[in-house]
């Protein structure tokens, strides 16, 4: 879905879609944050994060599909996948090649999201001795408290 147009032919898709980011906030919040394995409970073939960074909503949608919504759960999504092979293979995920497509597509199209994932790729392009884990759990929090925590803050007092 890379580059798509949500349009009224697949309207349905993007509220599921949207449905799934909502998920995703809802398990993130309830660990407090990025601690793992948030996106088990998301059906890949309903939403991912490599389709849906840039994802595009028709105008005649703008009221119903948020792109926002959707892009940055995407970015989010891929936040979660890339932290579980941190989590997971602390001693293999710099060399993986899933990491170095994720870092690269965040860099690509999520840094005009989330700014504030230019942090997070510095950590993970630098590190080549040793990865500094402070920081990176420093700017996931970040990214948290300002786009799960927030978007539910903004939903609460729409």
């Amino acid at each position: 879905m890379e580059n798509s147009l949500v349009i009224s032919e697949n309207y349905e898709q993007g509220n599921k879609a949207m449905a799934c980011v909502l998920l995703l906030f809802y398990h993130l919040s309830e660990g407090g944050g990025f601690i793992g394995s948030e996106t088990v409970y998301i059906d890949r073939d309903l939403f991912n994060g490599f389709d849906y960074i840039n994802v595009s909503v028709a105008d005649s949608n703008a009221n119903e599909i948020s792109e926002e919504l959707l892009r940055t759960g995407a970015i989010i999504y891929l936040l979660c996948d890339l932290n579980d092979m941190v989590c997971e293979f602390p001693n293999e995920f710099l060399d993986s090649s899933f990491t170095k497509k994720v870092i690269d597509l965040l860099e690509l199209k999520g840094c005009l999201i989330i700014p504030e994932l230019n942090s997070i790729i510095k950590l993970f392009k630098a590190a080549e001795s040793e990865f500094d884990y402070r920081k990176y759990y420093a700017a996931l929090e970040i990214i948290y408290s300002k786009y799960v925590v927030g978007t539910f803050h903004k939903l609460c007092h729409a």
